[in-house]
């Protein structure tokens, strides 16, 4: 089965972080983008 692609937008505090932990641990999930407010504006 081919890995769900996701990506999160406004990463910040505890909540986002661990987010982006448990997807990143997980077998069937590619986390392919993280931003937080700093990158506002910002081409990946």
């Amino acid at each position: 089965m081919a890995k769900v692609k996701v990506g999160i937008i406004n990463v910040t505090g505890y909540a986002g972080v661990e987010l982006a932990r448990l997807l990143h641990g997980h077998p069937q999930v590619k986390l392919v983008s993280a931003t937080g407010r700093s990158a506002a504006g910002q081409k990946p």
